[in-house]
């Protein structure tokens, strides 16, 4: 696979389900999942939401077992990884329709926009990210969005190389 999946799958047995990219093998055992390999991203990662999942790296003998809420980040140029603790149902926030936002704090919006776009964010300092906004995301692309979020917020934001840079106005 190369690109971003979301999986729901149950445990059979006779019939096992494996899910490869060029980085890695999951090996589903009963879950939900969402697995993340762009070819032009530095990282391949793994996010387990319910169930568990079986990783099989490449030059690592040893298989990993996934607990739900956490993300396996494989770096590809030096095969190091990392497991992190985190809120999984963040990362599947994209197989939604779209994604709402309600008397939310900035910088949780930020946080969610983030994720929804599969981009990278810098905040500068003074950015007022304790305001509270209301909003709701369907399938404009990221410079819509933060059109509007300068309408309704005292930003500015400019973006380069799927980097948003966001800074106060």
């Amino acid at each position: 696979m190369e690109g971003e999946g979301y999986f729901e799958v149950k445990k059979n047995e006779q019939a096992p389900f494996f899910v490869e990219t060029n980085q890695m093998t999951v090996n589903v055992l009963g879950t939900s999942f969402d697995v993340k390999d762009y070819s032009d991203k530095m990282n391949s990662e793994t996010t387990l939401i319910t169930g568990k999942v079986e990783i099989q790296l490449p030059n690592n003998p040893n298989s990993i077992l996934l607990k739900p809420n956490q993300r396996i980040i494989l770096d590809k140029e030096t095969g190091v990884h990392e497991i992190r603790q985190v809120d999984a149902s963040e990362y599947i926030l994209w197989i939604n329709e779209k994604l709402v936002c309600n008397n939310e704090k900035l910088s949780v919006i930020l946080h969610k926009i983030k994720l929804w776009y599969g981009m990278e964010l810098v905040c500068q300092p003074g950015t007022p990210v304790d305001q509270r906004l209301s909003l709701t995301i369907r399938k404009e692309s990221p410079d819509e969005i933060f059109k509007l979020l300068e309408m309704i917020a005292p930003i500015r934001y400019s973006i380069k190389d799927d980097v948003i840079y966001v800074k106060p106005k």
